[in-house]
């Protein structure tokens, strides 16, 4: 894959809550910074208006409701016009996030989840990083304010279906790349992304 800087791209990091993905980004945003410019990477996340645990107070398609509304507006206000300045868009969590938490753990059907969310815009390339159960169930026990889906012991499901999720969008042409944190460093996995954008 050729990442041409004069295009824009949307680079989505998906995971598991407690894999790793927060302490990937930190190790790849300088390498992206540094091979692009600090002013040509753009750096986001989602929910995008609110980043506490929304699922605390919302459920079901109250909350499907909520995400896709935040992210229609996160694209439209910051997303595509960073793309059509020519930038690098780099977003933790995206619409697979949705597909898994109201599809797979808050028991809506997939097509109620998939459908307001297949119109968006697609990924240039979607990252799923998974760890190992015991590494991911450890990182989830010592954090102090955990949202609901933690609570209730949700993770030990949450990474089979973020990996059912990333074959579904693989047969909708989705560019899919996976990352084992359990296998490389967050360094080595950092190094294996820029690879990919080489």
């Amino acid at each position: 894959m050729k990442l041409k800087l004069n295009e824009g791209f949307f680079l989505v990091l998906e995971s598991p809550t407690g894999s790793g993905k927060s302490t990937l980004l930190t190790v790849l945003l300088p390498l992206l910074q540094k091979r692009f410019g600090s002013d040509n990477v753009v750096l986001t996340q989602e929910p995008w208006k609110e980043t506490s645990t929304v699922e605390n107070r919302l459920e079901g398609k109250a909350l499907l409701d909520y995400v896709v509304a935040d992210r229609r507006a996160h694209l439209h206000k910051l997303v595509l016009p960073s793309l059509t300045a020519r930038k690098i868009v780099v977003s933790s969590r995206y619409y697979p996030s949705a597909l898994v938490y109201q599809w797979g753990l808050d028991n809506l059907l997939f097509e109620e989840c998939w459908e307001p969310n297949k119109d968006f815009r697609t990924p240039d390339l979607t990252v799923f990083l998974t760890a190992a159960p015991e590494v991911i169930a450890a990182r989830i026990a010592a954090r102090p304010n955990k949202s609901r889906f933690e609570q209730k012991s949700y993770h030990q499901a949450e990474q089979t279906l973020y990996l059912r999720v990333a074959d579904f969008l693989e047969t909708q042409d989705h560019s899919i790349l996976r990352l084992d944190s359990a296998q490389s460093s967050p360094k080595e996995l950092a190094e294996q992304l820029m690879l990919n954008l080489a």
